[in-house]
């Protein structure tokens, strides 16, 4: 009886390890979104420069705080395993500082015609957004809702799943031998 509230405590604490994993990756994919790609999207969808350079402002800003920027300097990818094109936190971080900085040098130039602003904001949607068939989504790379925590999370991760998994099949092991 003793050796069965071990073993179901301890599955019941890998379980919850693992749910726990899951639930707080969501949150903070949801925090990112609401930070970051909300405002990228934004920034995508303006009809002015000046609405357009804010949104894409607010957006390196909370990456700026949530220490994107400085960590980039170090690591610019977000995998963990192995570096793949699309996950190049620098590049991306060169884009949306670049088009920041063109839409800043058109205003600061004075006046523009509408062409010319008509332009400038097709350029920032092309650079902001990914089209597919499945529609419109904000260029970023993968994994960077984690970033720059990305083996923390990993290793989180695979020892919760590995932690319950393990333990499923030793009480299946013990249950067939009883």
């Amino acid at each position: 009886m003793q050796k069965t509230l071990i073993i179901t405590l301890s599955i019941s604490i890998a379980a919850a390890a693992a749910c726990a994993h899951g639930v707080s990756r969501l949150v903070v994919a949801i925090v990112y979104d609401r930070d970051v790609d909300a405002h990228l999207k934004l920034a995508a969808d303006s009809n002015s420069m000046e609405l357009a350079e804010q949104q894409l402002s607010i957006a390196i800003d909370n990456l700026e705080d949530r220490g994107t920027m400085r960590y980039a300097e170090q690591d610019c990818f977000t995998s963990v395993l192995y570096d793949t094109p699309d996950e190049d936190v620098c590049f991306w971080l060169t884009n949306l500082n670049g088009a920041r900085d063109s839409l800043l040098a058109m205003q600061e130039s004075g006046p523009v015609d509408d062409l010319t602003e008509s332009n400038q904001l097709i350029k920032i949607r092309e650079t902001l957004l990914d089209h597919s068939q499945s529609g419109d989504s904000v260029t970023s790379p993968s994994g960077i809702h984690l970033y720059p925590n990305n083996a923390a999370w990993a290793a989180w991760g695979w020892l919760a799943w590995l932690a319950a998994i393990g333990l499923g099949v030793t009480v299946y092991v013990r249950a067939m031998m009883d």
